[in-house]
């Protein structure tokens, strides 16, 4: 028995015209793109996997670390705020050198900057 095509088969489809700027780009470059739409969202959110991923700003989080207290320079007053909340630490000031909580949250801080935000973090001693 011979194999029958389906009826839709035989219509051609209508496509819409591509757009200015879809024309004045490669015809391989549309194509990549084009099949990067069809792809799941990778854990940055892009879906094309050659293209760069998107720069962002690194911070860089300064922490003295002294005998009861940490403070944390170098970042703005909404970074410390969001930061203290992921963390979950409900103790902190604003002194005159910067931003600081007791030592016994130092740790849980510095884990969310480094590893949640992925700032970079430098740690040095102090004694006050």
């Amino acid at each position: 028995m011979p194999a029958v095509r389906p009826q839709h088969a035989n219509t051609p489809r209508t496509w819409p015209p591509p757009s200015p700027t879809a024309l004045a780009a490669p015809a391989g470059l549309r194509r990549r793109q084009d099949a990067a739409r069809r792809l799941p969202p990778l854990h940055d959110g892009r879906r094309d996997p050659i293209a760069r991923t998107p720069a962002r700003p690194q911070t860089l989080l300064q922490v003295q670390v002294g005998k009861r207290t940490c403070w944390y320079l170098g970042i703005t007053r909404a970074q410390a705020k969001a930061l203290f909340k992921r963390a979950g630490v409900t103790r902190h000031m604003h002194d005159g050198r910067g931003w600081c909580t007791p030592i016994e949250d130092a740790d849980d801080v510095l884990t969310v900057a480094e590893h949640a935000l992925r700032w970079h973090v430098a740690v040095e001693a102090v004694d006050r």
